[in-house]
């Protein structure tokens, strides 16, 4: 066969990107079992979201090493709820590196990735991460709320050149995000906000003694400088924050309220996705991590990031687990068009499979945004059943009142323990 590039779909803007030269939007698009990248382009303010990239280019012929599967030569990105998982390239995603002009002008053309559910990303090449930003693409970029697992690679990163008097990035974010069983968080350049995070089981680097979270300085494996301005607040971590990859060395970041330790042992049930700090946590009022005590109750929100679809879908506990706590609360990543959910529950799967809100099995309501049910606690060793119909608005009205109509859900089981 050939060993050329494959073609790729090509959305590219010739002209400076100092001002407007974009506007498109990729909504709701499915990029599956292709090879090469699925996507380039190149423009100002590109939207993409609720979309899906999953098992593409187990080749890499012909790949840049700067790009995944979506290869960005844009500036102010907006990547938002997407999943992405089971790729070859060594990057998930890579912000767009701005234009030269605008940073020349002082402009931030950073770019928001939020609410992305990141997994699976395969070692057919050196180095990378599910979030990879580079030196030109830092200035106003935020990570935020996203989940990234299950890699050799760093989850998030900011980087640069590995040699003396390299260019830094400067003023990116991470915040709020969820880090577990990869090779970590790495903070390169200076004056970056590293705020909230939660980071555990992140020793699966190739070298395989790394740090959940990495800030380099020096002393360290950093600069001279480096990331003496940067400011590291209220992150609950394994291992680090530290200024080296492979053992922990202080931060010469600015650095306030940041715990590390036992970290699922304060966290309610992280084996089954739930990962908020447990009742009996001191954590819970330190304000640290990405959930606080509003998702702790029911009727309350937790946030599950990854592309929504009509049904309600990710239940947390996941179905079939036999592991579930016996205090679990119920939550989901709730429908796109969701104006409510019914949540029905049960220890039997035909009588929740059938009930309908006159049945016994049905529960409550529960507005938009809330996707918590407390269901009380549950018995050791007894499987329960529950599902999620998503209530939406539709175009009909009858007598001045706009009709709802629910989205029947499928059911979920797990065991308590």
């Amino acid at each position: 066969g050939s060993t050329e590039s494959p073609n790729s779909t090509l959305v590219y803007y010739r002209g400076e990107l100092v001002n407007e030269s974009g506007n498109f939007t990729f909504f709701n698009c499915t990029f599956e079992y292709g090879d090469g990248i699925n996507l380039q382009y190149r423009g100002a303010d590109g939207l993409f979201e609720n979309n899906l990239w999953h098992h593409n280019d187990f080749s890499c012929v012909g790949l840049p090493t700067s790009c995944g599967s979506l290869c960005s030569e844009g500036v102010r990105d907006r990547f938002i709820r997407n999943t992405v998982h089971s790729n070859g390239p060594s990057i998930g995603y890579k912000p767009g590196p701005g234009s030269r002009k605008d940073q020349d002008r002082g402009i931030s053309d950073g770019s928001l990735v939020q609410l992305n559910h990141f997994y699976d990303l395969k070692s057919l090449q050196h180095d990378g991460a599910h979030v990879q930003t580079t030196t030109n693409s830092q200035n106003g970029t935020v990570i935020e709320q996203n989940w990234g697992h299950d890699t050799e690679k760093y989850a998030f990163r900011f980087d640069r050149e590995t040699k003396a008097n390299a260019t830094w990035g400067y003023n990116g974010t991470m915040r709020d995000n969820v880090v577990w069983n990869t090779n970590g968080i790495m903070v390169k350049g200076d004056y970056h906000t590293v705020d909230n995070n939660l980071a555990f089981d992140n020793q699966n680097g190739v070298s395989n003694d790394s740090v959940d979270m990495v800030v380099l300085g020096y002393p360290g494996q950093g600069a001279l400088g480096e990331n003496r301005h940067t400011k590291v607040n209220n992150n609950f971590i394994q291992t680090g924050p530290s200024a080296s990859r492979n053992k922990e060395v202080p931060l010469s970041a600015i650095q306030h309220n940041n715990v590390n330790g036992s970290v699922k042992e304060n966290l309610r049930d992280p084996d089954n996705f739930d990962f908020r700090p447990k009742k009996t946590s001191k954590t819970l009022t330190m304000g640290v991590g990405p959930y606080d005590e509003r998702s702790q109750q029911g009727g309350g929100m937790y946030w599950i990031p990854g592309r929504q679809h009509v049904t309600a879908t990710m239940p947390v506990p996941p179905n079939g687990t036999f592991t579930a706590q016996c205090d679990a609360h119920l939550m989901w990543l709730t429908g796109y068009y969701a104006v409510s959910h019914h949540v029905y529950f049960g220890d039997n799967v035909q009588s929740v499979k059938e009930a309908n809100v006159s049945s016994p099995e049905y529960r409550v309501d529960m507005r938009m945004p809330s996707n918590i049910y407390d269901p009380g606690q549950l018995k050791s060793g007894k499987w329960y059943a529950w599902r999620i119909d998503v209530v939406e608005t539709s175009a009909e009205v009858t007598e001045g009142k706009t009709v709802l109509f629910p989205v029947k859900g499928e059911v979920w089981q797990f065991q308590c323990y």
